[in-house]
């Protein structure tokens, strides 16, 4: 049975880490408040308003050497902070450290950012386009030797070229679990059955390489609830646990993934024709960048997802609710990219 998070505890592990949290008026949760499960708080105190991230089994997440990876990207998200890119802003500990670790809940607080959300517009997609495409063209120049050395050395977790290494074995363990009763028995059996589709799309991206290609700043998450746009409409970014050094054309086909499929749109493949158009005029670097060049990008992107949200818990168990999202998202998307002309 879950058992539901104690504020109060919440409530001590803030105030007796964080300065700023001293006196705490109202604690919310916007996650499932399930004791082991990621959470998200708005932390509200007589000063100012605080969003708290919590983060369980995180080497299952990242795929090992979690706190390295969050401790190096949450020094780089502020010190790009302080050069003036418009990102989150992650406040210190009582040690000076953005990273809180107690009984292997990480634990990360956040200026809470004033603004609206994201609205299905040309407008508001152009702004978040202009905002990341300044990340990409800046933020590798602005980060110190020291940071930008760390960043160097993580790495996509559950990456693409290790999951299809690992392709049979994959297939016999999704086979073995919808032969199995078990609350995913539907995903696995949709997997099991379809899975021509992930092997077709395989078949595609097999010579596309993650390896070290642009080593830009890349976000990884960027979709329409990753962006805050405050009174002036500047699109202002969050949630970058999934930022490295990689790959500009992954980030940006990522990025019109899923800008373009947002709140399942009557006609999706229009719409990837659309939000593609808007994202390489808009963006600065690639300036011969083509659809095509696009296509097999998210295709890969797609692939990835589902073979990390499997790979992941078959060995280790760890973030079933992840799996959902394969005949929910991930895998409609592949069958959808499969069929766009290149």
């Amino acid at each position: 049975m879950k058992k539901n998070i104690d504020h109060a505890h919440i409530g001590r592990i803030v105030s007796d880490n964080f300065h700023c949290c001293n006196i705490i008026i109202s604690i919310e949760c916007h996650g499932d408040g399930t004791i082991g499960s990621n959470q998200h708080y708005i932390i509200t105190t007589p000063i100012s308003k605080y969003f708290l991230k919590t983060i369980c089994n995180a080497d299952a997440l990242f795929q090992g050497d979690a706190l390295f990876r969050i401790k190096t990207v949450s020094e780089a998200i502020n010190q790009l902070k302080n050069k003036g890119l418009n990102l989150e802003h992650i406040i210190p500990n009582k040690d000076g450290e953005f990273i809180t670790n107690i009984d292997g809940v990480i634990y990360r607080l956040y200026e809470f950012i004033k603004g609206r959300s994201f609205n299905s517009t040309e407008t508001d997609i152009k702004q978040a386009v202009r905002s990341m495409s300044n990340i990409h063209e800046k933020a590798h120049k602005l980060l110190d030797k020291n940071i930008y050395f760390n960043l160097k050395k993580i790495r996509t977790p559950y990456p693409l070229d290790q999951s299809i290494k690992k392709i049979a074995e994959i297939k016999q363990s999704i086979d073995i679990l919808s032969s199995k009763p078990n609350v995913h028995n539907n995903t696995f059996k949709l997997l099991s059955n379809k899975f021509e589709f992930v092997e077709k799309g395989v078949s595609r991206v097999i010579n596309l390489t993650d390896k070290e290609a642009d080593c830009r700043f890349i976000h990884l998450d960027f979709h329409p609830d990753n962006v805050i746009y405050d009174a002036n409409g500047v699109a202002n970014i969050i949630d970058l646990d999934n930022a490295m050094l990689g790959n500009l054309k992954k980030c940006i086909a990522f990025s019109i993934l899923r800008f373009s499929l947002y709140k399942q749109p009557s006609n999706p493949y229009k719409n990837i024709i659309n939000v593609s158009k808007i994202w390489i005029k808009n963006q600065k670097h690639e300036k011969s960048l083509q659809f095509s060049d696009l296509v097999d990008w998210m295709l890969y992107v797609e692939l990835e997802k589902i073979l990390r949200i499997v790979l992941r818990y078959i060995e280790t168990g760890k973030y079933s609710k992840f799996l959902i999202n394969i005949n929910k998202t991930h895998f409609p998307n592949l069958k959808l990219l499969l069929n766009v002309e290149r």
